[in-house]
């Protein structure tokens, strides 16, 4: 790592807390509910999907010594559903390890989730010092998350993953996300165009921050875009789907920081 390096990611992760969306699991998808793992466990809202399998890659602004690799895994048994992945984010010397898990319950027209993530520093060896004040450099965060389909093409979620933290704080403050999508399908249903608007609510005095988006699907593949601000940014994504195989990305701007590339490769089952 260059001298500058840590320096420089300090900066970037104290800027994360205003413009990032996901952390340790974060996928390339559009924002509410996801059949992947990973987004599973991220935002605590299940997924339709019974069973699924992911591995993620971020990129932080460019940053080739800021970037999260995550592996999940998903399950399901009637309306339960269950997830577990492990991340690691960053170099060795300032870079973190991360475990979560998310177990929920899902109905034809609502689903709602708990999930929990936990993390430590790296420089952690064990029998040290520090491994014997786990607290100083350790950290769990607990929230959850339910969607709702009250009509026909539309949804409609709430995500809390924050809505309890311990032991170190974490790297970033996830706020609240109010959300909803409307989608127009053919009549086939496998194709159609959606629209979605969020509602990111930070803890304390901090202004809300807002995105919307459009999504077009045609058979096996997907596309979007997305605009947020606070400040003003945009990104867009790709999906293709080849039976149970499905390969996403993601690349999302930023006038100061530099771009964001996520992508995912998942093997995930049927809707019941």
């Amino acid at each position: 790592m260059k001298p500058r390096a840590p320096c420089r990611i300090a900066a970037v992760l104290l800027a994360l807390a205003s413009v990032a969306r996901a952390q340790d699991f974060g996928s390339a998808a559009p924002p509410g509910p996801a059949d992947a793992p990973c987004a599973f466990i991220e935002s605590g809202l299940p997924p339709s999907s019974i069973a699924g399998a992911e591995a993620a890659f971020t990129r932080w602004f460019a940053l080739p010594d800021l970037e999260t690799r995550a592996i999940a895994a998903a399950a399901g048994i009637g309306a339960l559903r269950v997830a577990a992945g492990v991340s690691q984010t960053g170099e060795a010397g300032i870079g973190w390890n991360a475990a979560g898990a998310a177990l929920g319950v899902v109905r034809e027209r609502a689903g709602v989730a708990l999930r929990a993530v936990a993390r430590r520093d790296r420089t952690i060896a064990p029998g040290s010092e520090a491994a014997l004040h786990l607290e100083d450099r350790a950290g769990l965060e607990a929230g959850g998350g339910a969607w709702l389909a009250p009509a026909e093409n539309l949804i409609v979620w709430a995500s809390v993953p924050q809505a309890w933290a311990g032991g170190t704080a974490p790297p970033l403050d996830r706020p609240m996300e109010l959300g909803a999508r409307y989608a127009i399908g053919d009549s086939t249903g496998r194709g159609g165009l959606a629209f979605w608007v969020a509602r990111g609510a930070p803890s304390g005095d901090a202004p809300a921050d807002h995105a919307a988006g459009a999504m077009l699907r045609s058979g096996p593949l997907a596309a979007w875009a997305t605009v947020r601000d606070r400040p003003l940014r945009g990104g867009f994504g790709l999906s293709a789907r080849a039976r149970w195989l499905v390969v996403s990305g993601e690349v999302e701007s930023h006038p100061d920081l530099g771009e964001t590339v996520r992508v995912g490769i998942a093997l995930l089952g049927s809707p019941p």
